[in-house]
């Protein structure tokens, strides 16, 4: 986001600046420079500000990087490398869209496959259900009728 020089600087915009990018200005954006240092010069609580990162970044350029072994550093580096070879869903969304329909815009295949849905779900549940049998059940109930009981002879 490139501002205009000549843009008033607000005590927001320039509590970011510092917070981003220290109390230097040399490091801070040059499109930016000249209105922040304006409001330096005319403000005590961002000369105090100021001052409160040029400490914090004293702090930090003294302290010292830890040392870390080439074999952590390799695994770290792995890491990194296998997390990058893996697909996001919306890369594997575009190569299963892309196997289905080949060249087509994404949502195509979407479409299609959602009205493939919608005409199945509809035949599902206006499809007339009540389809007649043939009884064949009422004849055998007669026929056992006609047997004899076996348990009145007893």
């Amino acid at each position: 986001m490139r501002r205009d020089s000549s843009a008033e600087m607000t005590q927001s915009r320039f509590a970011a600046i510092v917070d981003a990018y220290g109390g230097d200005p040399a490091r801070w954006p040059p499109d930016e420079r000249e209105a922040a240092e304006r409001w330096l010069a005319s403000s005590s609580a961002a000369q105090a500000q100021v001052l409160e990162a040029l400490d914090l970044d004293r702090t930090l350029a003294a302290q010292v990087a830890p040392d870390v072994s080439s074999a952590l550093e390799r695994r770290l580096m792995d890491g990194f490398d296998r997390a990058r070879q893996r697909r996001s869903l919306g890369e594997f969304y575009a190569a299963a869209a892309d196997a289905l329909w080949p060249g087509a815009p994404a949502w195509q295949p979407a479409f299609v496959l959602g009205m493939a849905l919608a005409v199945g779900l509809c035949i599902a549940v206006f499809a007339p259900l009540d389809i007649p049998q043939p009884d064949e059940s009422a004849g055998s109930v007669f026929a056992l009728d006609s047997v004899p009981d076996a348990g009145q002879g007893i």
